[in-house]
């Protein structure tokens, strides 16, 4: 018979590197690598045959052996050893067998020779010497296309052999056989991070820790104090001179035309009912002066007129517009963020725990400081927040925008000024520099980690194929941990202070303490949950910044205003001043009359609108309308056929700052197109209207018209 061997097409793993979407061609990497390797075994063929093969790698012109079966379960054909090269030969293999794709002659390469029932497996030395296919098939006429080919040959850089991972970090990565894939990171368990002690003495500290007092306003007013207010009121005044100085004659009856000089209790009044609007909750600000019967709100209306209020929400202000740096987009509101922020940081001191999120401030109109990003609020003012993880005081903040935002790392290093050094542990997500650059500073840091910042290539390539539910892969560069855990996906997280170990979670308990939870491979019964340590102890601080926004959900301060500045202030930093004194507050009353931030407002805002605060020199400038002259409504009460007489009673005017005995027009004369006019109202009603019959037929009668 003559020598020959059957070639059979061998299975080739897929490369690691050639994933979907990694290369800008439709195919696969890998594929096209076995493409073109493939090609060539198909032109040895030919070399070795001396004529032309196929699709299929076939010799051309040969004749296909005629395959028949025998009585006994096998095939043969019915030639012998000694026919001519034009003819069949005979070939025997068991009934079943996979049919040759393709005869070669006995100098075809050696490494293709199979048995019928064997399948060829690439070697693992093979795939590290060879290349992703895993044989060699470089000769010297080929040279020239091995350069054209050297990017597809090779692996992509980075890939990786599937992970074995464990549920206590014992993992296998291709970084622990080749350590030219994660310079610098080992994958050991007896790393120990840094020891910091911690030397800061939380809680409440300068005049916060010497206040002695129950009263929530005296809190706040360590932040809002006189020398802000009376700051704001000065420039306040100035820029409604300077507006008046330019207005034009076309609107000599204007409203904004009607200005009065502010004061500093007028101020607060004109605040505490700012305060109020996050309590009682209306779509516009008009509405709370509204005289309508199923919307009217009369403390708006004793307290203040709608007509004072909106003109000094129309002229508040908080800087000199001839003082504005050029280079500083926040002046405008510079002199008030800057003497908060230093309250904030005078006032207290956190707890070890700290972390640091971004926030923003919506705003949609046109503005040079608004950002754009993916949070729930797309566009507006973006702050960087650095507060205290267990009671959520805002201790720090800076906002950030367009093309003056610093790098990431200088605003960490500026939120930490005055708590680097003393043991802080800061929770951010961030990246292996900012670790880096924290532990410099003494500074602990744990957080997040994506897959551009300084994640090691063996652990950013790893995907939910490589890892089991609740494996986890570690590294360490003798000064943090980097670890990736999968959960419902693949978690990357970078630590300062954590080490690779599995805690029980921190929710779900019974009543014995252990944490069980439904988990995917044990459909009939709830079984012990694990995370790593670092991944608890996130989900835990992390939260700072959430938890005053969690209270301030239910009453929120924050609505649509004309001006940045009058939103950013008083909707932004005045609401974070009004939490920062409950923390206070709690701290140094924890048995107080206010157990909540709701309570708490509420004080504030009942000290702010009394008039306790009108001094003996300002009651000239400052006379809030009577209440007994209440504004008439438009449309006539449901209730005034209703109670009788007895519910309905007439009085009088009273005296105003111009008429001794004022007058209004009767509603009833008014409607029947009569002028009459009249010195009394109903104070049920609100309605004015004649003392003799117009008061009866008003109250007895569905249509009084004539």
């Amino acid at each position: 018979m003559m020598d020959g061997a059957i070639a059979q097409r061998a299975s080739v793993p897929r490369s690691s590197g050639s994933r979907k979407g990694q290369s800008g061609n439709p195919k696969r990497r890998g594929n096209r690598s076995m493409t073109v390797r493939l090609k060539r075994l198909r032109e040895d063929v030919l070399k070795s045959h001396g004529g032309k093969v196929n699709s299929k790698g076939e010799p051309r012109g040969r004749t296909q052996p005629s395959v028949a079966a025998d009585n006994n379960g096998e095939t043969e054909s019915d030639l012998s050893d000694d026919e001519g090269p034009g003819q069949a030969r005979s070939i025997k293999r068991p009934v079943g067998s996979r049919a040759p794709r393709s005869e070669c002659s006995s100098n075809q390469d050696p490494r293709l020779e199979l048995s019928s029932d064997e399948e060829w497996t690439p070697m693992r030395e093979d795939l590290e010497s060879r290349g992703p296919i895993g044989f060699d098939t470089g000769t010297e006429d080929e040279e020239e296309d091995e350069d054209d080919e050297e990017e597809e040959a090779q692996p992509r850089s980075g890939a990786t052999l599937p992970y074995v991972g464990s549920k206590h970090g014992g993992t296998h990565s291709r970084g622990a056989e080749h350590p030219a894939a994660d310079p610098g990171w080992k994958e050991t368990d007896d790393w120990r991070p840094k020891d910091i002690p911690f030397t800061a003495v939380p809680g409440p500290r300068a005049a916060a820790a010497a206040l002695l007092s129950d009263n929530p306003v005296d809190f706040l007013e360590l932040f809002l104090s006189d020398e802000l207010l009376e700051g704001i009121v000065d420039q306040t005044n100035l820029y409604a001179e300077q507006c008046m100085r330019n207005a034009t004659s076309s609107t000599p009856h204007g409203r904004a035309l009607a200005w009065k000089p502010v004061h500093l209790s007028e101020l607060k009044v004109f605040l505490g009912l700012q305060f109020l609007t996050a309590i009682v909750h209306k779509p516009e600000l008009s509405m709370y002066w509204s005289t309508e019967e199923v919307m009217t709100t009369p403390y708006f209306n004793q307290t203040m007129s709608r007509n004072r209020f909106q003109i000094i929400w129309r002229y508040i202000h908080f800087s000199d517009n001839r003082a504005g740096a050029s280079n500083d987009r926040m002046y405008k509101v510079r002199p008030v963020l800057d003497f908060l922020v230093s309250k904030f940081r005078e006032m207290y001191q956190p707890n070890q725990n700290i972390c640091i999120d971004e926030g923003t401030l919506l705003f949609r109109g046109r503005l040079t400081v608004k950002e754009n990003n993916a949070k729930p609020a797309r566009r507006g003012i973006k702050s960087y927040v650095l507060c205290d993880s267990t009671t959520a005081y805002r201790f720090n903040m800076k906002p950030v925008y367009g093309q003056n935002d610093s790098k990431l790392v200088d605003t960490v290093e500026f939120l930490l000024d005055g708590l680097a050094g003393r043991g802080y542990r800061l929770f951010i997500d961030n990246s292996v520099e900012i670790c880096a650059r924290l532990l410099e500073l003494n500074t602990h840091a744990c957080g997040t980690l994506r897959k551009s910042r300084g994640v090691p290539p063996s652990v950013r390539v790893l995907t939910e194929r490589d890892l089991g539910v609740g494996d986890t892969v570690s590294l360490h560069n003798d000064k943090m941990m980097v670890l990736a855990w999968r959960d419902e996906a693949v978690v990357r997280m970078v630590s300062t202070f954590h080490r690779n170990e599995m805690v029980s979670s921190s929710s779900d308990e019974n009543e014995t303490g252990s944490v069980q939870a439904w988990q995917r491979g044990h459909p009939s019964q709830r079984v012990e949950k694990e995370e790593p340590s670092c991944v608890v102890d996130y989900n835990a601080y992390m939260n700072g910044a959430y938890k005053m926004d969690k209270n301030n959900v239910y009453n929120p301060l924050i609505r649509k205003a004309t001006k940045w500045t009058n939103k950013f202030v008083v909707y932004y930093l005045f609401d974070m001043c009004m939490f920062n004194a409950f923390v206070l507050y709690e701290a140094k009353n924890p048995h107080g009359g206010c157990t909540s931030l709701l309570s708490f407002k509420q004080r504030v805002i009942k000290s702010w609108t009394s008039l306790r605060y009108v001094g003996a020199d300002e009651v000239e400038s400052y006379n809030p309308p009577p209440a007994e002259n209440p504004r008439a409504p438009h449309r006539d009460p449901q209730s005034r056929l209703y109670g009788g007489f007895g519910s309905h009673v007439l009085v009088a005017l009273h005296p105003t700052a111009k008429k001794k005995t004022p007058t209004k027009k009767c509603r009833v004369c008014s409607k029947n197109k009569r002028r009459r006019e009249t010195r009394y109202y109903c104070k049920s009603c609100n309605i004015p209207l004649c003392k003799k019959g117009c008061f009866t037929r008003y109250h007895s009668e569905q249509n009084y018209i004539e």
